[in-house]
C-alpha cells in the first residue's frame, strides 16, 4: 500500500534564488490533459515568512512540485511551470499565499518563427525545426512514425504553437507540454513503454466509471445520449453503447501524466464486451491517460489522482 506521503515545492527564478519547502503546510490542484493548451497548477503555501514570501511571491517565477510516498520512489515531479499571478491573503490565523501556475506559458506565450520550405519538404523535418524553436527539452517521438511531404512546399509565419498545430494535425498526431516537454503523441496510442497499473490494491478507489460514446443501435429508434456521458449503472437489456474508456479515482498517484499508459484492473470490466476477461480473477485492460487532476494537501487528508482513461485503439 501507499502510505507515509511526501511533498517538495521550489519555487524562484531561474539560474537566481529559489526556496525549497517541505516542511510547511501547502496544498495544490493540478489539471492536465493531452492538448496544446497549457496545464495549471493552483498553490497554496501557508505561513512563510516575509523573506521567504518575498521570493515565492513574484510573477514569472519557476516552479517545481514533487508529491509521492517514502515507502514507494520517494517524492516525484508532478508539476513544472511559471508564476502568472500571485497574492496573499489572511485567513484567521494564517497567512495564506496562492499562486497561478502554468506549464510552458512562457515558450508557448513567447516563441514566434517565420520559416518557408520548398516542395516536397519532410513533415517530419520541418516539425522538427518548429520544436527546436521553442528551446524547451522534447521527449522522444512515437515509434513508427509515417512521414508525409508538403508537395507544394510549406510557409509559417506568427506562434509556433500554430505551426505545431498544423503540422502534427497533418501527421494524424497530438501535441502538449508537459512539465516544460514537448510531447508528441500518436492520436490512438500511449506515449513510452512505462505501465502504471491501478488495482483495488495499490490505490483505486470506488468503482470506476464507464464513459460511453454518443452511439446508440440505430434499430433502437432511441435518440443518443450525449458524447462522453459516464454510465456508472448496468445498461438494460437491448441496449448498446460503445465504451470509449473509464473515470478513475485513486490515491495520488504520480507517475500518471496526460498520453501515459495505465493498466486498470476491476470487476466493472466484465460488463465491457470488448474485454477478455477469462481465465483471470480480476479482468485488466489498457488505456491511455487523457485527462489527470492532481489534488493534495501536506497538513490534510486530501492526496488523490482522478484520470480519464481512453481505450486504445
Amino acid at each position: 500500500m501507499l502510505f507515509d506521503r511526501v511533498a517538495e515545492l521550489i519555487v524562484g527564478e531561474a539560474n537566481g534564488n529559489a526556496v525549497i519547502i517541505n516542511d510547511l503546510r501547502f496544498s495544490f490542484s493540478i489539471e492536465k490533459d493531452n492538448d496544446k493548451s497549457t496545464n495549471k497548477l493552483t498553490l497554496k503555501v501557508y505561513n512563510m515568512n516575509k523573506q521567504t514570501r518575498s521570493v515565492v511571491e513574484r510573477v514569472n517565477n519557476n516552479v517545481i512540485l514533487k508529491a509521492g510516498y517514502k515507502n514507494d520512489i520517494g517524492a516525484v515531479t508532478i508539476f513544472t511551470g511559471s508564476v502568472v499571478s500571485a497574492w496573499t491573503i489572511s485567513v484567521g490565523n494564517d497567512i495564506i499565499t496562492e499562486l497561478s501556475v502554468r506549464d510552458g506559458i512562457l515558450p508557448l506565450r513567447d516563441t514566434k518563427i517565420s520559416l518557408s520550405y520548398m516542395k516536397g519538404t519532410s513533415a517530419l523535418s520541418i516539425l522538427d525545426d518548429v520544436m527546436a524553436s521553442f528551446a524547451i527539452p522534447v521527449k522522444p517521438l512515437p515509434k513508427n512514425l509515417i512521414d508525409k511531404f508538403y508537395s507544394g512546399g510549406y510557409s509559417f509565419c506568427g506562434k509556433a504553437e500554430g505551426a505545431m498545430s498544423e503540422i502534427c494535425n497533418y501527421l494524424g498526431l497530438t501535441w502538449s507540454i508537459q512539465n516544460n516537454e514537448i510531447q508528441i503523441l500518436d492520436k490512438n496510442r500511449p506515449f513510452g513503454d512505462e505501465i502504471v497499473v491501478l488495482t483495488p490494491e495499490n490505490g483505486l478507489i470506488n468503482i470506476p466509471e464507464r464513459i460511453i460514446d454518443a452511439t446508440r443501435k440505430k434499430s433502437q429508434g432511441d435518440s443518443s445520449p450525449p458524447s462522453g456521458m459516464v454510465l456508472s449503472e448496468s445498461l438494460k437489456e437491448g441496449e448498446h453503447f460503445q465504451i470509449d474508456g473509464y473515470k478513475v479515482n485513486c490515491l495520488l498517484q504520480p507517475r500518471i501524466y496526460p498520453g501515459c499508459y495505465v493498466g486498470l484492473e476491476s470487476n466493472v470490466l466484465l460488463l465491457d464486451p470488448l474485454i477478455d476477461s477469462s481465465n483471470t480473477r480480476r479482468p485488466r485492460a489498457f488505456f491511455r491517460a487523457e485527462t489527470v487532476v492532481h489534488r493534495g494537501d501536506t497538513h490534510e487528508d486530501d492526496w488523490l489522482t482522478e484520470c480519464q482513461l481512453k481505450a486504445i485503439g
